[in-house]
């Protein structure tokens, strides 16, 4: 079970990082760039949830590093699906 968790949460951050890439290094960072990797990011996320491969997900937080002005940091909650592995029947006569 863990496994197939863990496979849907690297999947969904892998997608996550493609989604933004295009974006890394011919932009600064303003506030309307901000708002569009907001964008990208809960657009993705929903899609994800559609394609079921996570039950759904919230952007918490999107922001840039106070530390490293260069960076924004992307805060993500997620539900993952839970793998069925068995179906216990009862028969009752």
């Amino acid at each position: 079970r863990e496994d197939s968790i863990t496979t849907a949460v690297d999947y969904v951050e892998m997608f996550l990082r493609a989604s933004v890439r295009r974006l890394v290094g011919p932009n600064n960072v303003s506030d309307r760039f901000l708002d569009q990797v907001s964008i990208i990011v809960q657009g993705s996320l929903v899609l994800l949830a559609e394609l079921g491969v996570i039950a759904s997900a919230d952007l918490n937080n999107l922001a840039q590093d106070v530390d490293s002005p260069t960076d924004i940091l992307v805060d993500v909650t997620l539900k993952v699906l839970y793998p069925c592995s068995r179906i216990r029947v009862t028969l009752v006569v």
